[in-house]
């Protein structure tokens, strides 16, 4: 009996902090049930749901990137680009369906975050035509109705230079407030003229620019200007054979899945990247020092993306 009454009075004092908080304007929330099992999926990632029903305001749109649940209770995982030095992502691991996933959800993050303004994509897409993932991130870009370039195999080098001169060009005005642009390198292995050539000591500054030199001098210099890399390489020898040491510091943002324990020292400086299992990924910060696992989202349909953006 004195358990019961007990209860009863539990359960009224309950009932009165309940109506007392909702006479303060606190609302009921969704219960969390954590799942490490359970597949991600970007359209149930709240964070993003939230900015895509925020009304335009004034300024540069924060660039938050959504990629997965985290592997444990709280937030999306994500990545925020700001205007600073640093802020590109590079994403690393073998698994074609895992970086299609994490591009599209870097595409869809970025269409939420600049719906409101004129933000624009670059899009250099490495997949081989008889890939499962073939024309999934033109037809993400469709889905999205981007302000969108995707220059075909040969046009790469042109557009790099473009966009170096863009860039170049964002500095000289002095402007830091100019619509974002998210170049995305999908693939960076399969781009020979953007590997670094190891027989080129020359200081001279004679004759055309290179596209590896100019990609450089996007990753240095376009954060500060709102020109944002997001690239994918296969392994960190691709990396390497494009990006060298002192360049790998304008990625601070690193998108790790399973590697070797060598690979993940030459990126991280820990092999802990060789202990993640099959689905999941880290994200790694050189400047903070932190990394966070998670689990990234599947590849989103054209069908989830038009419900999401409608």
């Amino acid at each position: 009996m004195l358990g019961s009454a007990g209860a009863g009075v539990d359960q009224f004092a309950v009932a009165r902090l309940a109506v007392t908080a909702r006479a303060r304007g606190v609302s009921d929330r969704k219960m969390i049930v954590f799942d490490g099992t359970a597949a991600a999926r970007i359209e149930q990632c709240q964070p993003l749901l939230d900015v895509l029903k925020q009304p335009a305001s004034r300024g540069v749109p924060a660039l938050n990137i959504f990629l997965g649940n985290p592997v444990a209770i709280r937030n999306a995982s994500a990545i925020t680009l700001r205007r600073q030095s640093g802020a590109n992502i590079v994403v690393v691991g073998q698994r074609e369906d895992v970086a299609a996933g994490l591009s599209v959800a870097a595409l869809a993050s970025f269409a939420a975050a600049t719906r409101h303004s004129s933000g624009r994509v670059i899009l250099l897409d490495g997949t081989t035509p008889d890939s499962p993932t073939a024309g999934v991130l033109q037809s993400t870009l469709e889905t999205l109705k981007f302000n969108a370039e995707i220059p075909n195999y040969r046009d790469c080098d042109g557009a790099i230079l473009q966009l170096g001169q863009e860039v170049a060009q964002r500095i000289a005005d002095g402007r830091q407030d100019q619509p974002p642009i998210l170049l995305m390198i999908h693939g960076l292995q399969r781009y020979r003229t953007l590997r670094k050539d190891e027989d080129d000591f020359s200081m001279s500054s004679d004759g055309p620019p290179k596209p590896d030199k100019v990609l450089g001098a996007i990753l240095r210099d376009g954060p500060g200007v709102g020109v944002h890399v997001f690239a994918w390489a296969d392994t960190a020898p691709s990396v390497q054979r494009c990006i060298d040491r002192n360049a790998l510091r304008e990625f601070d943002f690193r998108v790790l899945m399973q590697m070797s324990a060598n690979d993940s020292s030459y990126l991280m400086d820990t092999p802990t990247a060789s202990r993640l299992g099959a689905d999941r990924a880290l994200i790694f910060s050189e400047e903070k020092g932190a990394t966070e696992r998670f689990r990234p989202f599947e590849i989103a349909s054209e069908q989830v993306l038009a419900a999401l953006f409608r």
